[in-house]
């Protein structure tokens, strides 16, 4: 059995790779700046302490997924699995997992990266690259029973996506209540050893101040929350395109904020630079970004306030 119709988008953000790819599947006429900032994505950041580079997939995004109901999209969680896992609860997960593709539902894990499922036959499933020319990493199968492709250590989560009743929108967009939720309120969204919203920002600083900053987890955070805040900067552009005088002016400078931040993450993923130079791009980046989110509360009310005048 082939899902037809249905690819991964390649982001370093593989979550969003997969949620554009379901949106798309739908039919969803959503730019990628939308999903991300519908989501939340575009405005989230989480670091490990050491700058691990896990740091991408170990927060609440289950939480971020609940506001694709806007869109009419419900991402299910069909359960969490470890190698202590047996094989009656993995035949039961495989066998909801064979329902939905049958059904033509799509359905994702969560494993060593975000990836579609694009199939199965009698042996087990198969899944999706996340990027171009990635032909060893992350595995593209995985067998009935033993699921012996994701490693001696299995830590796994499966999802299905299915069509819903579009939930109520408001004046002011989900993502960006989201964003400000994330901001004011990172306890809800990572926990230590990691940490999100405002203090993610000075664990970085210190993780590089140690020593870190060469590391692979430096690099791929960058990449990762360097395009999220990319995304962020192309959303606030596409919503000053379609809002009021006041509420475009607001999004205007937010997206130029955004992609300052971005620019300087992007920065210090690369090897060119050295730790002194990333401490100086945190800072500002840390500075700029702070600004910018708090200033997601002022976009809100400029949309409100068209709202209440109309």
């Amino acid at each position: 059995m082939r899902m037809n119709g249905i690819r991964m988008y390649p982001f370093n953000t593989t979550l969003m790779g997969v949620v554009k790819g379901v949106l798309d599947y739908y039919g969803k006429a959503v730019t990628d700046a939308e999903a991300f900032g519908s989501t939340g994505l575009a405005f989230f950041i989480n670091i490990h302490e050491q700058l691990c580079p896990s740091a991408p997939y170990v927060w609440n995004w289950r939480a971020a997924l609940e506001r694709l109901g806007g869109m009419g999209v419900e991402a299910r969680d069909l359960g969490f699995f470890s190698t202590s896992s047996d094989r009656a609860e993995r035949s039961e997960v495989e066998e909801l997992l064979r329902s939905s593709l049958d059904g033509g539902v799509p359905c994702s894990l969560c494993s060593m990266e975000h990836q579609l499922i694009t199939g199965y036959d009698e042996e087990g499933f198969d899944t999706a690259a996340p990027w171009p020319r990635c032909a060893d990493y992350p595995p593209r199968r995985m067998t009935r029973g033993t699921w012996r492709e994701l490693g001696d250590e299995i830590h796994v989560g499966f999802t299905s996506w299915r069509m819903c009743e579009p939930a109520a929108s408001g004046v002011v967009p989900a993502g960006v209540l989201t964003g400000i939720e994330m901001h004011r309120h990172p306890e809800a969204w990572s926990k230590a050893p990691y940490a999100s919203g405002p203090g993610a920002w000075d664990l970085w600083l210190s993780a590089v101040r140690s020593g870190h900053g060469s590391s692979q987890g430096n690099r791929w955070c960058g990449l990762v929350w360097s395009e999220c805040r990319q995304k962020a900067s192309s959303w606030m552009y596409e919503l000053a395109c379609s809002a009021g005088p006041q509420a475009a002016g607001v999004a205007t400078g937010l997206s130029s904020a955004f992609g300052r931040v971005a620019r300087n993450l992007l920065e210090v993923a690369g090897s060119e630079v050295d730790d002194s130079m990333r401490i100086e791009l945190l800072e500002e980046a840390k500075a700029v970004d702070g600004c910018a989110m708090e200033g997601l509360a002022d976009l809100a009310e400029a949309m409100k306030a068209v709202e209440t005048k109309s």
